[in-house]
């Protein structure tokens, strides 16, 4: 399908789904059983919208800083929101990040540490299960190529459909259930690879000589090597391109936005947004996403609309940011549910904690972020020697072409190997001490801070942060072989 066509099934769409969202009216008023959890029956049960998206930086949002002929639709929403700002993610790996947005709970909590098909541990209920618990019919709209089911992140959702329509994504929404729903949308955009949208070019002011028409993760990921700089007219294009998919994003949103707006159920719903990752394109020497902390991977936009009756009831100021896997907390509360302690706090809920974040089995170390204020703490620990031929592999395993002397999968065997029998946040005990990088965000972006003696406080803090909820440090084999009884 011609992804810049929107064809006259459209405007069909979009009458069908307010129809259906008249529907919203009663159901907001309704306090019928679903045979679910009876405590939860007398709560307020408003809908819930979440968005995400992949791969938007907060200088892609208009309203953010950002060029704004990219998001008009993003910052009229933003005009109408609640609490708009930014948002720190729990990892630059997208699954990671994901995981933990759906759980609350940190990587190493979850579990869910990398790209590997895994679960997340029996102490990680999901948004979905808890809204569930408490009387919601849940509805998740993701692509299927995303494989989220091997992750067990779709569990709790009654109903999974595709999100395929391009253009079209107001047609996922389906607010008709009498007793309140959650619906996760999740788009594509905009992530790589990035295409040149022809529509977008007189608003965006874009040139069309010399743009190519798509430029994939291949094209990229060489340059994921740190010894390997981004040309200058390289990241131009790719800047440009990535206008043109958060352009696309945005007429997208748009269209569920603008239904929603017509309805009875923009007055009583939540509707948050937000991103899984962020992405760099040379501003701490690599490109991309999962590579490594740096602020441009995991700080992404946060916009949240109240429901008409929770006005003020949030007690963060959009002027701080917040740990992304708070989200999970202010929704169960909304909901009426309980939170444990092991869960990050609500927005309900003041204070000023620093961000934990953390990116593990990399080549050859897992590094951790604090960010406290506006300074960022990046540790990097080592598991096992560098592997020379990482970035290649990488290549290689996304359908590049690479000149490796071995095959991708044993250098990667190596390094998991190594990484399941060493201790993720102490590292190899014969090995030189962790690496300490500090930063300063700015408006102007990250700069960086010599001061070793707060550079040491904060690594005590950030040490102490990651182990709060960790009785002792264990290695990920040993970790995966406990049972339920004994973490």
């Amino acid at each position: 399908m011609n992804r810049n066509a929107f064809g006259p099934g459209l405007a069909l769409i979009i009458l069908g789904l307010t129809l259906l969202l008249v529907l919203i009216v009663a159901g907001c008023s309704q306090s019928g059983s679903r045979g679910k959890n009876t405590e939860s029956l007398d709560a307020q049960r408003d809908p819930i919208v979440l968005i995400t998206l992949s791969g938007l930086r907060p200088d892609g949002v208009g309203v953010l800083g950002g060029d704004p002929s990219w998001t008009p639709n993003l910052d009229a929403f933003a005009r109408q929101a609640d609490w708009v700002g930014t948002t720190v993610v729990a990892s630059s790996a997208p699954v990671v990040s994901l995981a933990s947005l759906m759980t609350g709970v940190s990587p190493w909590q979850h579990q869910i540490l990398n790209h590997k098909p895994t679960l997340p541990r029996p102490g990680a209920p999901l948004l979905a299960q808890e809204l569930s618990r408490a009387g919601y019919r849940t509805v998740a709209h993701v692509p299927s190529e995303y494989g989220l089911d091997q992750f067990g992140l779709l569990s709790g959702f009654e109903k999974v459909e595709e999100m395929s329509i391009p253009g079209a994504t107001s047609s996922a929404l389906r607010l008709a259930a009498p007793d309140g729903e959650l619906h996760w949308l999740h788009l594509r955009e905009a992530n790589v690879t990035y295409q040149r949208r022809d529509a977008y070019l007189p608003r965006l002011a874009s040139r069309s000589n010399g743009l190519p028409e798509k430029i994939s993760i291949r094209r990229l990921l060489p340059f994921a090597d740190p010894n390997l700089q981004l040309p200058p007219s390289e990241r131009a294009l790719v800047w440009e391109l990535f206008g043109h998919e958060v352009a696309w994003a945005d007429h997208q949103l748009g269209e569920l936005l603008a239904a929603l707006r017509e309805s009875p159920a923009w007055g009583p719903a939540w509707i948050v947004l937000t991103a899984t990752q962020g992405f760099e394109l040379g501003e701490h020497g690599q490109v991309l996403y999962g590579q490594n902390l740096g602020r441009e991977a995991i700080e992404v936009p946060l916009l949240i609309k109240l429901p008409d009756s929770r006005k003020g009831e949030l007690s963060v100021p959009d002027s701080q940011r917040v740990g992304q896997p708070r989200l999970w907390a202010t929704l169960v509360e909304a909901a009426g549910g309980e939170v444990a302690p092991v869960h990050a706090p609500s927005l309900f809920r003041a204070g000023a904690r620093g961000i934990v974040s953390a990116l593990y089995q990399h080549n050859g170390v897992n590094v951790f972020s604090l960010l406290k204020g506006d300074l960022q703490l990046i540790r990097s620990v080592e598991f096992a020697p560098e592997e020379p031929e990482f970035y290649l592999a990488q290549l290689k395993q996304s359908g590049g072409q690479a000149p490796l002397s071995e095959p991708a999968d044993r250098i990667f065997r190596r390094l998991e190997q190594a990484f399941l029998r060493t201790r993720p946040f102490s590292g190899r005990p014969d090995e030189a001490p962790p690496c300490l990088r500090l930063e300063r965000w700015t408006d102007e972006g990250t700069m960086p801070v010599d001061d070793p003696r707060l550079a040491a406080e904060l690594a005590l803090e950030l040490r102490r942060r990651w182990r709060g909820f960790v009785d002792r440090e264990r290695t990920p084999r040993e970790e995966s072989t406990l049972s339920t009884t004994e973490r």
